[in-house]
């Protein structure tokens, strides 16, 4: 069961920022504090996984101070980052925002920078906030490892996929909710990471434009990164799976 508070009802025709949880509860109030002093005119949804150490009840007891703020309790549902993600992009639909993007926890990216986005190309579609068009953009204490991880596997989808922009894994980027008309939320077949280079792979090929701009990108100073090799190993498992589907998807169409 989802459970979904009615602090967003009718709300809609602005930017919804979705904010995916799991057991973050050392994180969330001040990722929500960083978030609304950066976007304050902004609609926020925390989608929690049903995490076991208070980070919903902490997000719905922050709202009597950030009014905007709503909580999505994915309660009885499979966990996962891209399912979790899928149900913020077809609530987003359903309430008719015209604009969403994703803010992680860790605040590994500024808020501020989303403002930087939306304004980069009134005309795009998908705006990437790109890890890659400047050298400085990761800061100087990221982790080399999940610094070599990143860029590999960026460069593996951008070069199976012949996508053209830099960032095609990246999590950071705003999208304009039609983007959905063509490439509905129920659509998108990644559980994991891998949904975030899904989504633009697909929404270049319905037509969509794209932009990219720069962002820095900082260390996860707020906790030690949870990347696991079972997760890497999953997420080049979705990858075999995305590229059959749209590689037969092509054919049957040709």
């Amino acid at each position: 069961m989802v459970s979904v508070p009615e602090s967003l009802e009718g709300a809609g025709r602005g930017m919804l920022v979705l904010v995916p949880t799991l057991n973050e509860v050392a994180n969330i109030e001040n990722a929500l504090r960083r978030i609304t002093a950066r976007l304050p005119s902004a609609a926020i949804l925390v989608i929690d996984d049903d995490s076991s150490d208070g980070t919903w009840q902490r997000a719905e007891a922050s709202r009597a101070r950030w009014s905007q703020v709503s909580v999505m309790v994915r309660r009885g549902k499979t966990p996962g980052l891209g399912r979790s993600i899928r149900d913020g992009y077809q609530y987003a639909c359903d309430k008719k925002f015209d604009t969403i993007c994703i803010v992680d926890c860790d605040l590994q990216q500024d808020p501020a920078d989303v403002i930087r986005m939306f304004d980069a190309d009134p005309r795009a579609d998908i705006v990437i906030g790109s890890r890659y068009l400047s050298r400085g953009s990761f800061v100087a204490d990221y982790d080399a490892i999940s610094k070599w991880l990143s860029v590999v596997s960026n460069n593996v989808i951008r070069w199976s996929f012949l996508f053209p922009w830099r960032d095609v894994t990246t999590d950071f980027f705003i999208v304009r909710t039609n983007v959905f008309e063509k490439v509905p939320p129920s659509s998108l077949i990644c559980n994991g990471y891998a949904l975030f280079f899904e989504l633009k792979v697909r929404a270049r090929r319905a037509g969509y434009r794209f932009a990219e701009i720069a962002v820095p990108t900082f260390s996860q100073r707020e906790r030690e990164s949870r990347r696991t090799w079972r997760q890497v190993y999953r997420f080049g498992l979705e990858f075999v799976v995305v590229w059959f589907a749209l590689t037969f998807a092509r054919t049957k169409a040709t």
